[in-house]
């Protein structure tokens, strides 16, 4: 018998704990193991706390790719939600796995959960992953259908090339332009992490939907009163230190 042995970490917030029955069944590219509870009679799952578990299985299951939780309320006490923060599991094969949760339980859910991997690393500069952040991560709710742009963002269909050869105007009427406005930010003092100031920015980020994935068409970083400071780098470029400019000049005694 193979046994894999787990931890399931319980997330710190008010009521994530849970007096109900939780399972977990594991998933590998050779097979799957058994239901297996991780609590046993009037068990208190407590915020913050960490379980340990094991699950036994005939022969391996080979490399796990997914884990798949559920719960189930326990007759003698009221159904509440459950917030599990993560769970490794280690393998006969001495190998760790690490499955970050961080989801809601409520009723009677069933969930699966992949394998954290270094997908973020491997696709941020990608703008459909950019996109994809803003459902997924930590402030989904910021982001807003836009029928009309803000007078502080003022984007023209000149400015924006979209792939289906629609206008940007058009598409807004379509439903398919949204925006993320984060006014909520301006004027915070940020954080020092190891003794360095951090700072915040209020961008705009306007999105367009297309082929069931958002894209990043036009970012606003640039706070109204430097509007001006792309076209003075721009005289810059072209007079001060161009083939023909006024430092090369200078230097080549050409003045």
């Amino acid at each position: 018998m193979l046994k894999y042995k787990g931890t399931v970490t319980i997330g710190d917030l008010f009521n994530s704990s849970t007096w109900d029955h939780v399972y977990i069944k594991l998933f590998g590219t050779e097979g799957t193991s058994e239901r297996t509870s991780l609590s046993t009679g009037l068990f208190y799952l407590c915020s913050g706390s960490v379980l340990t578990f094991e699950v036994n299985c005939t022969e391996s299951i080979g490399k796990l790719v997914q884990i798949e939780l559920d719960k189930t309320r326990h007759f003698l006490v009221p159904q509440n939600p459950w917030l599990p923060a993560k769970v490794e599991v280690d393998s006969p094969e001495g190998e760790t796995y690490h499955f970050p949760i961080y989801h809601w339980f409520t009723n009677d859910d069933v969930l699966t959960f992949s394998e954290g991997t270094e997908h973020v690393q491997a696709n941020w500069k990608r703008d459909s992953f950019f996109g994809y952040q803003f459902l997924n991560g930590i402030n989904p709710t910021v982001i807003r259908r836009c029928s009309v742009l803000p007078k502080n963002f003022p984007v023209t269909d000149d400015q924006v090339f979209l792939p289906d050869g629609n206008s940007l105007t058009e598409e807004m009427k379509s439903g398919n332009i949204f925006l993320c406005d984060y006014k909520i930010l301006d004027g915070l003092d940020a954080n020092k992490i190891n003794g360095k100031q951090q700072y915040l920015m209020a961008p705009l980020v306007l999105l367009h939907q297309t082929q069931s994935q958002l894209k990043p068409i036009a970012i606003q970083l640039l706070v109204p009163h430097t509007r001006y400071t792309i076209q003075i780098n721009v005289e810059a470029r072209n007079k001060l230190i161009s083939e023909d400019g006024i430092f090369k000049r200078v230097w080549t005694g050409k003045m």
